[in-house]
């Protein structure tokens, strides 16, 4: 069962640090051994975080946020999360570490990746305002939407998107619903392509996460 992730910083304190995939030359006998001793830190490729970053995590990636951190984070459907090591922290309501899932995640983890570059971005069409493509995979698409005027234009609902408000507001008016919906920073709307009508009025510079499914219908196996 895949579980592809994507993360976009949306801030961070000075000095935040992610880590995504492994160091060259980690094996997984070298990376069972540090899980042992409490070094596995050692064997992780450590990232500066920046506010506006997206850091794809193709399923099989270890990965894990450090402190002092805000991502929106986009994934395929699971609820399964394999706990490799945690830092040697202790969970405050119960006075003990958290429960570890070594072997489940030495399965999972794809020790011959290598830590890919960020992807490149690239220009795209938006009938709202600028539009720039962060993340283009077999599972989404993530497109960063800004606006910076007040915006009222229909929606071109012909299949499911979601939208992850980063900075500003808006409203989205359908037909058959009393009141728009208003969504502000930090909230997401699901937007069904069996909305009647629907038209997007913005409150000014505002500026979301744009998530999709891909151009290609057919999905990877899984």
């Amino acid at each position: 069962h895949l579980k592809t992730e994507a993360w976009y910083v949306v801030e961070n304190s000075p000095g935040a640090r992610l880590f995504k995939g492994l160091r060259p030359g980690a094996s997984a006998e070298a990376f069972r051994s540090a899980i042992q001793s409490g070094k596995v830190e050692e064997h992780l490729a450590a990232i500066a975080s920046k506010p506006g970053q997206c850091h794809y995590l193709p399923s099989g990636t270890i990965h894990a946020l450090g402190a002092g951190m805000l991502v929106a984070e986009v994934q395929t459907p699971s609820d399964t999360t394999y706990r490799v090591f945690d830092f040697n922290r202790v969970d405050p309501s119960t006075g003990k570490q958290r429960t570890l899932h070594v072997e489940q995640a030495m399965q999972c983890i794809n020790f011959a990746a290598k830590t890919d570059a960020a992807q490149p971005r690239t220009a795209v069409t938006s009938p709202f305002g600028r539009a720039t493509r962060l993340t283009t995979s077999p599972y989404f698409v993530i497109d960063r939407i800004h606006v910076t005027d007040i915006v009222e234009k229909k929606i071109p609902a012909t299949e499911p998107v979601i939208w992850i408000m980063l900075n500003g507001s808006a409203r989205i008016k359908v037909d058959g619903m009393k009141d728009p919906i208003r969504f502000t920073r930090g909230e997401t709307v699901l937007l069904p392509p069996s909305m009647k009508n629907p038209v997007l009025k913005t409150e000014g510079d505002c500026e979301w996460l744009e998530v999709k499914l891909p151009a290609a219908r057919t999905m990877p196996n899984a």
